[in-house]
């Protein structure tokens, strides 16, 4: 796995991910950068998927005047949740529109916790 370039922040609302193909629940954005995301999930999902996702935007959020953000990822990794039910799914943003990167930085703006902030999602056995 490589070293991503921009840090990921993680989100305090957790925003539906959809797959665009079915309209399936695949789980609940998780954190986000410019690069890619993090979703959790009860989906074993393996890596190496391209997986044409709808991330559903909160309603009545100042600033968010976009009902979803479209964008096909391949998934890079998915590591067990602490909950042993959930697993953390790793993506690296194959294909947006451009002109969704603000809305990619108002999500991170509005609705992530503060840079210090680190929060424990996936289980490393010991």
């Amino acid at each position: 796995m490589s070293e991503r370039s921009s840090v990921r922040r993680h989100l305090f609302l957790y925003l539906d991910v959809i797959n665009r193909k079915n309209n399936e629940l695949l789980g609940y954005l998780g954190d986000i950068s410019e690069q890619g995301l993090m979703f959790i999930s009860q989906l074993n999902i393996n890596p190496d998927q391209l997986l044409d996702i709808r991330i559903e935007m909160p309603e009545n959020v100042q600033y968010i005047d976009k009902p979803y953000l479209d964008i096909q990822v391949k998934t890079r990794w998915s590591e067990p949740n602490i909950n042993p039910q959930l697993n953390c799914i790793g993506c690296q943003f194959v294909e947006f529109d451009k002109k969704d990167l603000p809305l990619i930085h108002q999500i991170t703006d509005l609705l992530t916790f503060d840079e210090g902030f680190e929060i424990k999602r996936v289980h490393r056995p010991s």
